[in-house]
């Protein structure tokens, strides 16, 4: 019987890891409370009218349509919101159980892997994207293993429709491809390249936007600071839990400007020298780390979660090009990036179960239980509250029923002003506000309105997430005590 080094079967060690795995994940998916990114994408697709409407609304998104498509048939059919999550968890349960059995890495490579802080937490409890991107990398990687190189190609053409760091790794292997002709016909390469192509040119967004991509931002010296400061982040994902902003920070970038800026970048240069890769892996290596790095070298996206498919890549690649031989740095290197990775999403996942990620879904069940209008004052509570709602709310910064965010809108938080009309215009009656902040009595009271209840729901560990839930009616209703 095929034993690990201890002595256990190696069939009985990948189960009981699996189990293990799969228990972390649905009980981090049952903990978490969606928040703006993750019901933003729910809640375009459910409140499209059809398919011209879901179109316009996805035209200055900055993500191909992949995932939005997935959530289609499940947003339309009435579902609850918390279906997207167990949508997600298959994805990311599918995404270790690859690893764990397909893989050809050490049973400890292995474990680490499917434990570390991307898999178990970012890319598991978070609803977004980029678990699709990993899981459909690594099977390209298993299919080519294998010698299935037809369904492998496949899974790259539909890769490059994820995300845009996606749509750039399909596009420079693709490249690569056009000069290693044994590997992949010329066909295929430029039909990864046109796949690429409608991908990205599904990201351009159709308006002028803050967070565009801009090229002189590769002349800044800040720049290359705050993406290694990223890097720093990715590599040691040990969450700083005194921090005011947990989620994306970490221990290592507390520990000085030198060590937060420099550690991540050098870990990157260790990895791509010292990777157990041939040749070939080494050149799709680098031009992967590229590919994934054009995003916050381009534009201002700053946080770790988009340095994780690095992670993909790395593991892609010694999956697909394995060297003949591992040295010893190497083994060091690999298990130690590994180790820091589980500490990582151990410790996160800790922290979510001590604190709230967002208090969204708590705010919405205490507002359907009382059945009344909704008024949301900030587009950070929008689709959150309306996607636990299963409807739209009325949006006092649009001063209109809506439910996700227009990314290029001016003032996405709502005045007192804008409030007060809100009110006059409606017939009069108790309503919810949701706000960030208490709002102005004096105000209400020039419009007839008074607070007679108010609920704070404080401690996310995203900040904008904390919501004030308002009760208002006129003046002169039935009083209640404001708690």
């Amino acid at each position: 019987m095929d034993r690990t080094g201890s002595g256990i079967p190696k069939t009985t060690a990948l189960l009981v890891a699996w189990l293990g795995c799969v228990a972390l994940i649905v009980t981090n998916l049952i903990q978490h409370g969606l928040w703006l990114d993750e019901t933003h994408a729910w809640c375009l697709v459910r409140d499209s009218a059809g398919f011209a409407d879901l179109r316009w609304n996805m035209r200055n998104e900055g993500h191909p349509w992949l995932w939005h498509l997935m959530l289609l048939p499940l947003a339309k059919s009435g579902a609850p919101v918390w279906i997207m999550q167990v949508l997600h968890g298959l994805v990311a349960v599918a995404t270790s159980t690859l690893v764990l059995f397909r893989a050809q890495f050490p049973i400890a490579i292995r474990v680490l892997l499917v434990f570390g802080y991307f898999l178990v937490f970012e890319y598991a409890a978070l609803a977004r994207n980029y678990a699709v991107g990993v899981l459909l990398l690594l099977t390209f990687a298993d299919l080519t293993r294998k010698g299935r190189n037809g369904l492998a190609f496949a899974a790259l053409l539909v890769l490059a429709h994820v995300h845009l760091w996606s749509a750039c790794l399909v596009a420079s292997w693709a490249i690569l491809s056009l000069f290693q002709r044994q590997q992949r016909k010329a066909w295929q390469a430029l039909c990864l390249l046109l796949s690429s192509g409608i991908a990205l040119y599904c990201v351009m967004p159709a308006e002028e936007l803050p967070y565009g991509a801009d090229p002189s931002r590769l002349l800044l010296h800040d720049t290359y600071r705050n993406v290694g400061i990223q890097l720093t982040k990715a590599f040691i994902p040990i969450p700083d839990a005194q921090a005011g902003h947990v989620w994306n920070s970490s221990l290592a970038v507390e520990a000085g400007s030198t060590i937060a800026t420099w550690a991540g970048p050098l870990i990157l240069l260790a990895v791509v020298f010292l990777l157990p890769v041939d040749r070939r892996g080494r050149l799709h290596l680098a031009a992967g780390c590229l590919a994934i790095l054009a995003l916050p070298l381009l534009a201002p996206f700053l946080a770790q979660r988009y340095m994780g498919p690095l992670l993909a890549v790395f593991v892609a690649c010694v999956w697909v090009w394995p060297a003949e031989k591992v040295i010893w740095p190497t083994k060091g290197l690999i298990t130690g990036l590994l180790l820091l990775q589980v500490i990582g999403g151990v410790r996160m996942s800790w922290i979510c179960h001590e604190r709230p990620f967002s208090r969204s879904r708590d705010a919405s069940a205490y507002i359907a239980h009382r059945g009344t209008p909704v008024l949301v004052m900030r587009y950070d509570a929008a689709p959150s509250i309306s996607a636990y709602l299963g409807k739209p709310v009325f949006l006092v910064f649009r001063q209109e029923m809506g439910s996700f965010c227009i990314w290029n809108e001016p003032n996405s938080v709502a005045t007192m002003e804008q409030l007060t009309a809100a009110l006059l215009a409606r017939e009069p009656g108790p309503v919810r506000v949701v706000s960030g902040e208490a709002l102005d009595p004096r105000a209400l009271e020039a419009v007839g309105y008074e607070v007679t209840e108010m609920t704070r729901f404080n401690g996310s560990l995203i900040p904008r997430e904390d919501h004030i839930v308002h009760t208002l009616e006129p003046i002169g209703a039935t009083k209640r005590s404001p708690s």
